[in-house]
């Protein structure tokens, strides 16, 4: 599974929707969106269960900073109540920090949809919606990470959220 900041879009869009593509993987379906040239976010789709679908945004390895909570929560509250509201469970949006079974670690989306539908037939418009606040989301903690960072580490690791 593919970071959720690329330099590559790794399909075609449509003229018909300039910023937003798909590419349909093995096991997953990644939704693509457009910031700028050589700016992409990549979004995850995949099955969670036979009712609902995970929406992840691959943040690999970067919340492994994460090694003493008790002490670094209160520094992440400070300086980043957006990604700190995520990683207590309490986000407004229902996102918060998980690991996928397949080994993938990031910011993840739950979207209910009807039992056994194909993946690609639960792409509607409330799933476009449950996309666009994940990927504002995940700019968000971003730009509270680059800005304020709780943890000088943090911010030089977001070079690491980039695909090579």
């Amino acid at each position: 599974m593919r970071k959720w900041l690329d330099s590559k879009a790794g399909a075609t869009y449509l003229a018909e929707i300039p910023n937003t593509t798909l590419c349909v993987k093995k096991d997953c379906i990644e939704l693509i969106y457009k910031m700028d040239r050589g700016l992409y976010i990549v979004i995850n789709v995949m099955r969670a269960n036979a009712t609902e679908l995970m929406l992840l945004a691959e943040w690999g390895d970067y919340f492994d900073r994460l090694k003493n909570p008790d002490a670094q929560m209160p520094q992440i509250r400070k300086t980043c109540p957006t990604l700190y509201k995520v990683l207590i469970g309490e986000d407004a949006d229902g996102i918060g920090y998980a690991k996928a079974t397949n080994g993938s670690k990031g910011l993840v989306l739950s979207h209910k949809v009807e039992k056994f539908k194909p993946l690609f037939c639960c792409i509607t418009d409330e799933l476009m919606e449950d996309f666009r606040k994940l990927v504002n989301k995940n700019l968000d903690i971003y730009n509270e990470l680059r800005d304020n960072p709780p943890f000088s580490a943090w911010k030089d690791g977001l070079a690491d959220l980039w695909n090579s």
